[in-house]
């Protein structure tokens, strides 16, 4: 190998070789980053999304909030209570996008999370249907929606109790997740008895348009 990279010629060559492919990255992240640009403009930064979410659970609490690893703030409601088995939010069309679903309940009884509403738990096509049994067994989840771009939007949220394991013992959490499967985005994370927890706001990843 040594006695090649003395040969000039072939010195040269893996210069130019490796310059051609620098460019080409450079390149290729530029186009990344101008079309997630593009894909951001256009947005109407205006308009909002009324959304309902209609869940059985008539005593709990829920609250929205939207962070992306391509957004430099945080976007949060405050916890609204379940009012003849819905709850309805106004939400800035773009922060739909890595949007994710609090969920207190009045049985639960740890504070070492706050329940994040399971918008597609792992092996689930968008679109599926998940019932209880299903979504117990379930070892990974993402809590973050593909979002929306209409104007109203409509998901139906599932809330059961469920025994889990804290660092305090053996207690009651809320387990949360969407009827049917939506679009969703990374990361997913690793769930216990189909519950996914977490212990500040959970940051989505956003798509690159391409």
């Amino acid at each position: 190998m040594t006695s090649l990279l003395d040969r000039r010629p072939v010195r040269t060559a893996v210069l130019v070789v490796a310059l051609a492919a620098l460019v080409g990255v450079l390149l290729a992240t530029q186009g990344r980053e101008g079309a997630a640009a593009s894909q951001t403009s256009s947005l109407d930064r205006r308009s909002t999304t009324t959304l309902t979410i209609a869940t059985g659970c008539g005593s709990c609490r829920l609250a929205l909030a939207s962070d992306t690893d391509r957004s430099d703030t945080t976007w949060s409601t405050r916890y609204r209570a379940v009012e003849d088995g819905e709850v309805q939010f106004s939400v800035p069309t773009w922060r739909t996008v890595g949007l994710t679903i609090m969920v207190r309940a009045p049985w639960v009884d740890q504070t070492s999370f706050q329940t994040v509403t399971a918008v597609r738990y792992a092996h689930e096509a968008a679109g599926s249907l998940v019932d209880a049994s299903e979504a117990r067994q379930k070892k990974r989840a993402s809590g973050c929606w593909a979002g929306t771009g209409q104007d109203t939007a409509r998901l139906r949220v599932v809330v059961r109790k469920q025994e889990v394991e804290t660092p305090d013992g053996t207690a009651t959490a809320a387990l949360a997740w969407t009827r049917r499967t939506q679009a969703w985005l990374d990361p997913r994370y690793g769930t216990t008895h189909g519950v996914l927890g977490t212990q500040s706001v959970m940051e989505c990843e956003a798509p690159v348009a391409t």
